[in-house]
């Protein structure tokens, strides 16, 4: 029994609510930034032989480099193993995909036996489907650490799932045909709601329209 009772793990959780990000350091002093809306479970201390955090959300990733302990992300059907490096996990409930992106370092992405090892700059995706590997623009995915988002030929449907995250709205489209426009360029993360849909309507694409915490996409 007492043997037991020492193998008791504590657990730290964090949460982030939406509109907010909070800076996290981990035991072995590696740093998570959470995005919005966003959850991570890790042990107040690591054992011996790995260490192993739960996401649920979007993190971006910087460990401490020890090789006689591997670093794990779990998320959903997914794990991420490291030794040392930094590396970006977007994988929000309700979304299709688990986008993992490597900025610096190698990691090992491993999904239902499947696995697939990144150099910098390529990015890992994950959905009920398939898996597959694709090159990215390493400053658009981690630009919300700098305050921005980064739309680069993204649709309406992936940009309004983000800023709902951050500005707590949901959305909802006039016809489905809607939400596969897409659009490019550079919005502040903290610029004001009805600016940054002011910026989208200004492509000529879309119309809004505001009701409390609800946003009506027309033509």
């Amino acid at each position: 029994q007492d043997s037991v009772r020492l193998q008791k793990v504590d657990y730290n959780e964090i949460r982030t609510p939406r509109g907010g990000e909070y800076q996290v350091v981990l035991p072995d002093n590696s740093i998570v930034w959470l995005n919005a809306d966003s959850k991570l479970k890790y042990p107040v201390t690591f054992g011996n032989d790995a260490r192993e955090v739960e996401l649920e959300g979007e993190g971006y990733f910087k460990v401490t480099k020890d090789e006689r302990k591997p670093f794990r992300v779990v998320v959903k059907k997914q794990t991420v193993e490291v030794l040392g490096t930094e590396f970006n996990v977007d994988a929000y409930p309700g979304e299709k995909n688990i986008y993992t992106t490597l900025v610096s370092g190698k990691v090992k992405v491993d999904a239902d036996g499947q696995t697939v090892i990144l150099d910098p700059g390529m990015q890992s995706v994950v959905n009920d489907e398939k898996m597959y590997t694709r090159k990215v623009n390493v400053a658009e995915v981690i630009s919300w650490r700098n305050g921005m988002f980064v739309l680069e030929n993204h649709t309406l449907e992936e940009i309004m799932s983000k800023l709902a995250r951050w500005y707590d709205f949901t959305v909802f489209y006039q016809n489905a045909s809607l939400k596969e426009a897409t659009f490019k360029g550079k919005i502040p993360r903290y610029a004001s709601f009805e600016s940054v849909l002011d910026i989208l309507e200004k492509t000529g694409e879309v119309k809004f329209n505001v009701k409390n915490q609800s946003v009506t996409v027309y033509q």
